[in-house]
This record gives structure tokens, C-alpha cells and sequence, in this order.
């Protein structure tokens, strides 16, 4: 049952959607108190929401973080327990940023470029080449190139923020090496595993400033580059000369090291740049294919050049004294500024590198997209959970980290805890309803209708019960401490050492000069019994006759599972209406424990209640019917009541009557009967049931003196 249970779970919970999960309760706890545990004191809310549109994975403003669920790093992966250890990786990369990252500094340093300056200052080259490639840099830093100044600035953000990125995760990671840790490495490989191998990206016609920010990403995040057909490229080359700035500058603590480092790369960069910049200048120079234009172009001579515009508003630093001059047109090209644009061309350049960039950005691994805003609105979507934040101390701080992967399990288990329940309650309770229906009653209660309850489901404030029961089981267990021991112990097993004789030698004693060395294991003798426990929950049970049966009910329950033997209660009444025939009337029996033992057993008992009248023949007839049907030679039958049936066409002396005669039939059968009068009818029950009267005048005494009963018959049947 147990492993029918556990696969019953697993079923249910591949039918759980991320939204039932990560929007529950249990997960914004857990979120918060990770939170409460990494995020350092900075923070102040934790926000939780959905938005398959926006492809940003999280976000934070210096007092706010936002994780959007439905990311599509997280989307990417199947099962829920991986869904979570990726929204988990990235609450750690935001807690991070919360943490190490200053995002003043990283604002001037976007700012600074954006306004075509070195910040903290210019790169300083290493050759020639280097030197050649920071003048041309330089130039057009001083122009504002609109063009060049937002590739430059596009490609430093990145490169600035996947620097950032990995060294706030290597500081994550060394801090809470558990769940975080472990989030943070399953994106850190999902983001790796979406970059095509280095074969791949070469085909065709590459983007070479994609290609190597694509593989500076696979260097940063891994360590290595996926070119496992030992490819040889440019870019791998100038991969392997900042490999050294990416090593160092993702384990210093100042981000100046990091900008630095980033200015470097750029320059480096600078080769797949002007590339870029010469074939957009030239799409831009290139005249439109239509009729007459192209035509007018093709008969111009070749001698003949037109004259290029001014363009208003371009603040040259160094303007030449002639245009046409060939050694300034060398002197330019030689800069990388090359030949000047038309207002109307610059608009197509700025536009087609805008074209351009939307295009990197959206091919580039998107985890290091993140926002920069310094205060950042609330998504506008229906479902944002708002999680606030404690500012508790270190020492206060629990270690959510190493046990969050047993606490989403524990999540997974109550959100679909109730369905599965649900499901097998009607299952059990429709299996035994054919069972009562297909059972033949006694005249006296044939015609009546009988209805089988079985609660599966409890809510929290029904679960608080079963402690409250259990304290007096435990005092029960205590005072018969010496009454229970001689049957418990007579079902273990047990092994003998230092025997003279036997079949297996006893390591242990192997070197006894005098000659005991042999042991001998002695299976437990299981008590050929079965026993039911009926409970009368009628309207007069009300109060503490109730409490004292259901405490009386649970504590033979839990001594027949500790010994091995099978129990079965049940608790009985009738709908309490006044009818004037027996076939109008519905008598219930509530299945609290069946002999197969299952989870809610306990509950059942504890959240027994009652209602209506008690037709106690109807209930012996069909409890007993099951324990006759058991394999076990010893049967015995416990009923708890207060008093004479009171049911339609059922009562004094005809119920009596009725009672005795299925009672003695129950005996012949070879159940052995104990009735527990608890009421005022006590005289009438004594009539009923004869020696098995037992006279509970004490109901405090109630569990203690069924219980020493239980084990006197046990003695008696061994």
C-alpha cells in the first residue's frame, strides 16, 4: 500500500503545472526564507510572477528582486524539481548582484561610453597593432559616432555584465554551496548547452563579433569552448589572449578591475568591429536598384567622384585642411573613419546597427540580460505574489540553503497530498459500499439502508486533534508497560549467543576457551488474532463519553499495530431523522481503520463525531461479517456504548431481544465478544451481553481497562 501510495503521489505530481507549484504557498515560504538567508541585509521584497513575454529571468532595483517564472531558461527544463533548482540559481544570482555588485559604478561606467569615453580609463595596447586599433577607436570616440559609440556601448554591457555575473556566482556559490549553488551551476550549464558548438558557428557566412562573444560566454560560464573537432579560428585566438582577463577579473573584488578588463576586450575586439562598420558603411553607400538611379550610376566615369556634404552638427577634432586630399583620405582610412557619410547614409547606418544589435542581442545567451533600472515598476500581471522580507540577524537565519531541496519535495507531497487521498477515499469507500450491499442482514435490519462513510481528507485544524488523543495513549502505554512487554517481545525476533551447539558460529565468541561458540536465531511467534474495535457515535456518545471512547479506540489500534496484529474500528449511527418504516431509515458505519493498515487510520479515529441514533444490531452484523471473513483462529469483537438502540422500529425490549440472539450466534461462531457500557443503560447492557459486560463506572479508565482485557484474551489465545 505504501508503495502504491508513494506511486500514486508521483503520478499526481507530473500533473501539477509550474504556476500550482511555484505560485503556492509552501514555495513563497520557501523562497522567503532563502531569501531571508542570502540575500544579505539590502533587501526588502521578493517578487514572484509570470510573463512568458518578457524574456528577462530576474531583476533587482537595490531593494527588490523580481524572478519571473516563466523565464525561459526555467521553461526549458521538464520536470518540476529542475524548474526549481533554476528559479532557485536565479534568486541566488539576484541575491548576489544584491549583495556584490555596486550599481552606481556600473551606471557611470554605461554612461561614460555611451558619451565616448574610457571609463575608468582607456585600455593600454600591447603592439602595434593594438596601438593602431585604440586610434581608430579613439577617433571615433571623440566624433560620438552614434553608430560605433551603441555597438561599443552594447557589446561593453555585455561583456562588463558577463564578467560581473560569474564572479557573483562564484561568490554565491563558495557561500552557500547547497541549493543555490546547485541552481546556479544547472542554468550556468543549460546557458553553455544553447550555444551551438564552435564547427557550427563558423558555417556559412559568421558574424565574427557574435562568434567570439559566444565563445568568451562558453570560456566565462565553463571553462572551455565546445570545439571538439579541434577547429582553428581568429576568433579562438584572441579568445586565448583574454583568457587571462576573464580568469582574473572574475575573482577580484573591485569592479573597476572588471571594467578594465572589459575596455581590453573591446580593443581587442576591435578587428571584428571595423569589419562590421565597413560592411554596414558600405550597404549604406550602395545606391537603391531602382530603374533610372541605377542606370545614371552605371554611366558616371569612373574619374568622376561627387563631392561629399558636410554634415552639420559632427564636431571633428582634427578637420583636415582639404577634403580631397589623397594623403588625408589615407590618413582617415588609416584611422578607421574612411570616407565621410551623407546625412541621409548616416541615418541608414544608425538604423541598420540598430537592426544589427536587436539581432546579437536576441542570439546571445539571455541569463546576462538583465534589467538596470534603479527603481523598476511592478509587472503589470494579474498573478505577482509580493514576498516580504525579514531583516533578521546571521545567527537567526536558518539553513534553508542545504535543505530547500527536501522542503520542495515536502511541497510537491501537500499539493497534491489531498487529491490523491481524495481519490483513494472514494475508491476505498466504493469498494466497501458493494461489499455492504452485497452482505445479507438479518430480517430485523434488511430492509434498511446502509451507507458506508470513509474520510480520506482532513483539514489542518482536524490534524491538531491526534496529538491530544495521543498524550493519553501514551499515559495508557506506561501504566501497562509490563502487561504489554511479555506480547510485544514474544513477536521479535531473537538471537541467542554463546550456545554449546548449533549451525552457525558466533564471530563474536569465536576464541571462548570454553567451547561456546555457536548462535542460534529464534523466529518471533506472531498471535494468531484479529480484533475490531465498534464505536457507538450516536447524539447520547456527545461530550466526554465520546472523547473517552475515541482515546479508548486509538490506543487498542495502536498496541494491535505494535504487536502485529490486524485491527479494524469502526464507528456507527443512524441519520437521527423519525421515520415510520425500517426502509426509509439509513444506518452509517464509519470506516475509521480497515485491517489493512493506511496513513489516515489515526486521524480517522480522533476525528470521529456524533450524530443521529445507534442501530447497534445492523453495526455487529456487518463489523463481525469482516472479522469472520479473516485467516486468524482468534477473533475478537470490542463494542463501546452508552446505551440501547433508538433506532426506527428498533428499540427496548425487541432490540434487546435482537441483540442477545446476535450475540450469541457471534460466540458460536468463535468471536470472543467484550461490550463496554459507559452510560447510564448500564443495566440494560449487562442483560444484553452477560459475562461480556464490562462496567466502565470511570471513564478516565476506559482505554487502560479495554486494553488490559485486549491482553488477557492475547495470553489466553497463546
Amino acid at each position: 500500500m505504501k508503495d502504491t501510495y508513494r506511486e500514486r503521489i508521483k503520478e499526481e505530481q507530473k500533473k501539477l503545472s509550474p504556476q500550482q507549484v511555484f505560485f503556492s504557498e509552501g514555495y513563497q515560504r520557501l523562497f522567503q526564507h532563502l531569501a531571508d538567508e542570502v540575500a544579505g541585509e539590502k533587501l526588502e521584497q521578493l517578487l514572484l510572477y509570470q510573463n512568458a513575454s518578457d524574456g528577462i529571468a530576474g531583476w533587482n532595483d537595490g531593494k527588490r528582486i523580481g524572478i519571473n517564472v516563466d523565464n525561459t531558461i526555467t521553461g526549458s527544463f521538464l520536470e518540476l524539481e529542475q524548474k526549481s533548482d533554476s528559479l532557485v540559481g536565479i534568486l541566488g544570482h539576484e541575491c548576489g548582484h544584491a549583495r556584490f555588485t555596486d550599481s552606481r559604478l556600473r551606471r557611470v561606467y554605461i554612461q561614460k561610453m555611451q558619451a565616448g569615453t574610457w571609463y575608468p580609463d582607456a585600455p593600454e595596447p600591447e603592439n602595434e597593432d593594438e596601438e593602431s586599433a585604440l586610434t581608430e577607436m579613439n577617433t571615433y570616440l571623440t566624433k560620438k559616432d552614434p553608430a560605433v559609440l551603441s555597438l561599443l556601448t552594447e557589446c561593453a554591457s555585455y561583456i562588463s555584465n558577463l564578467l560581473n555575473d560569474v564572479y557573483i556566482e562564484e561568490k554565491m556559490c563558495s557561500l552557500f554551496p547547497g541549493s543555490i549553488k546547485k541552481g546556479i551551476l544547472v542554468n550556468r550549464r543549460r546557458n553553455v548547452e544553447w550555444i551551438p558548438p564552435l564547427k557550427e558557428l563558423l558555417e556559412g557566412n559568421p558574424d565574427p563579433v557574435s562568434v567570439f562573444l559566444k565563445v568568451l560566454v562558453q570560456y566565462a560560464l565553463r571553462g572551455y569552448v565546445n570545439s571538439w573537432n579541434m577547429e582553428s579560428c581568429e576568433m579562438l585566438d584572441t579568445l586565448n589572449e583574454v583568457k587571462q582577463l576573464v580568469d582574473l577579473s572574475v575573482e577580484a573584488d573591485s569592479d573597476l578591475i572588471r571594467y578594465q578588463a572589459t575596455n581590453r576586450i573591446l580593443l581587442k575586439m576591435w578587428k571584428y568591429f571595423r569589419k562590421l562598420l565597413e560592411e554596414l558603411k558600405q550597404e549604406c553607400q550602395e545606391p537603391e536598384e531602382n530603374g533610372e538611379q541605377l542606370q545614371e550610376t552605371q554611366e558616371q566615369s569612373p574619374e568622376k567622384e561627387t563631392p561629399q556634404e558636410e554634415q552639420p552638427g559632427k564636431d571633428f577634432s582634427d578637420e583636415p585642411p582639404e577634403k580631397d586630399n589623397e594623403k588625408w583620405k589615407a590618413n582617415a582610412q588609416e584611422n578607421g573613419c574612411g570616407e565621410e557619410l551623407t546625412e541621409e547614409q548616416q541615418k541608414k547606418m544608425e538604423s541598420a546597427m540598430d537592426k544589427y544589435l536587436k539581432e546579437l542581442t536576441e542570439n546571445l545567451p539571455a541569463f546576462i540580460q538583465e534589467s538596470e533600472a534603479e527603481e523598476k515598476a511592478l509587472p503589470d500581471v494579474e498573478n505577482a505574489r509580493i514576498i516580504q522580507v525579514s531583516k533578521r540577524s546571521e545567527d537567526q537565519k536558518e539553513s534553508t540553503d542545504e535543505k530547500s531541496e527536501l522542503i520542495f519535495q515536502k511541497i510537491l507531497f501537500q499539493l497534491v497530498e489531498g487529491t490523491v487521498d481524495q481519490k483513494i477515499g472514494l475508491e476505498v469507500r466504493n469498494r466497501l459500499q458493494k461489499e455492504v450491499d452485497g452482505m445479507k442482514f438479518d430480517a430485523a435490519h434488511d430492509r434498511v439502508k446502509k451507507e458506508i462513510l470513509y474520510k480520506n481528507v482532513f483539514t489542518e485544524a482536524e490534524k491538531k486533534f491526534l496529538p491530544l488523543y495521543e498524550a493519553a495513549v501514551k499515559r495508557t502505554e506506561k501504566r501497562l508497560r509490563v502487561r504489554f512487554l511479555p506480547i510485544l517481545e514474544n513477536q521479535k525476533e531473537r538471537t541467542e549467543h554463546r550456545m554449546f551447539f548449533g549451525k552457525r558460529l558466533d564471530m563474536r565468541t569465536i576464541a571462548d576457551p570454553g567451547g561456546a561458540v555457536y548462535k542460534r536465531t529464534f523466529q518471533g511467534k506472531k498471535t494468531d488474532a484479529a480484533v475490531c474495535v465498534l464505536v457507538d457515535n450516536s447524539d447520547s456518545m456527545m461530550g466526554q463519553r465520546m472523547e473517552a471512547a475515541k482515546a479508548a479506540a486509538l490506543t487498542l489500534y495502536d498496541f494491535c499495530r505494535k504487536a502485529g496484529i490486524p485491527v479494524l474500528v469502526y464507528g456507527h449511527h443512524t441519520d437521527g431523522y423519525s421515520h415510520n418504516n425500517p426502509s426509509e431509515e439509513t444506518v452509517y458505519f464509519h470506516s475509521c481503520a480497515e485491517f489493512a493498515e493506511d496513513r489516515n487510520d489515526r486521524l480517522r479515529i480522533t476525528t470521529m463525531e456524533t450524530c443521529g441514533s445507534n442501530r447497534d444490531g445492523a453495526a455487529l452484523l456487518f463489523v463481525a461479517n469482516k472479522l469472520l471473513n479473516r485467516p486468524e483462529k482468534h477473533k475478537m469483537l470490542f463494542l463501546i456504548s452508552d446505551g440501547l438502540p433508538n433506532a426506527t422500529c428498533y428499540s427496548g425490549s425487541y432490540a434487546m431481544a435482537d441483540l442477545r440472539k446476535i450475540k450469541e450466534k457471534l460466540v458460536k461462531k468463535g468471536i470472543v465478544f467484550q461490550a463496554a457500557a459507559i452510560g447510564w443503560d448500564k443495566k440494560a447492557i449487562q442483560e444484553i451481553y452477560g459475562n461480556a459486560y464490562l462496567d466502565i463506572s470511570d471513564l478516565g479508565e476506559l482505554p487502560v481497562r479495554l486494553t488490559k482485557q485486549l491482553a488477557k484474551l492475547l495470553r489466553r489465545a497463546n
